[in-house]
């Protein structure tokens, strides 16, 4: 059953980024817009390539600097990006973005398309490596509550083997897990602040007419 414990623990491993926004699991990819990896076959929008680790972007985690100035950009659903006006000749400083994680590697999309080289920076959840022959390996996983691991990792090997003690074990983990996304998100002496969604809110190009958009 060693084999099989190794196998779980990269399978647990692989759950925490899946499940949980962690800052352990942080990444930063830049992208520079004046080398496209290729153009969709539907508006001819160029595309990009996001890393080969990526898991999901962090809520305005994509921007760009002019000057020093930073620029945030709205991220669209791929159903909203493909109703946008991608008339020839049409290129501006980006506003939104939108992602096609189907592809491998996942690709990111600007719009308007870039009237210069930017190079954007994006803020993403890592998908985190597998450990290489776990069941043998002296890797320390990259999570630090070691703790969780042992007593999750030890209830699924209790589940295969039909051991009463299983339920037991996820609940000590389950609660140790608890404490520590707590601790990690604890708020205290932090400032909130409420934003409205900036697709509906003051977004750049809500108010214009499309004949205004085209320049006709």
């Amino acid at each position: 059953m060693t084999t099989q414990a190794g196998q779980y623990l990269n399978v647990i491993l692989d759950e925490l980024t899946e499940l949980h926004d962690m800052e352990l699991a942080r990444g930063l990819w830049t992208i520079n817009t004046g080398v496209p990896v290729g153009y969709t076959s539907t508006s001819s929008i160029p595309y990009y390539n996001l890393a080969t680790d990526h898991r999901r972007i962090e809520e305005d985690g994509v921007f760009y600097l002019v000057s020093g100035v930073p620029y945030t950009l709205i991220q669209k659903q791929l159903s909203e990006f493909d109703q946008l006006i991608t008339t020839v000749g049409f290129n501006s400083q980006m506003v939104f973005y939108a992602v096609d994680d189907s592809q491998a590697p996942a690709q990111i999309y600007f719009w308007p398309p870039s009237n210069a080289a930017y190079t954007v920076n994006v803020r993403y959840i890592r998908q985190m490596p597998a450990i290489s022959s776990p069941e043998a390996s002296s890797t320390v996983p990259w999570f630090p509550l070691q703790q969780y691991l042992i007593w999750e990792l030890a209830a699924r090997m209790m589940d295969i083997s039909d051991d009463e003690r299983a339920n037991m074990f996820h609940q000590r983990a389950r609660d140790k897990l608890s404490q520590w996304l707590t601790q990690q998100r604890d708020m205290e002496s932090t400032t909130l602040r409420v934003k409205l969604d900036r697709n509906r809110f003051s977004t750049p190009y809500s108010l214009l007419k499309n004949t205004k958009q085209v320049g006709f």
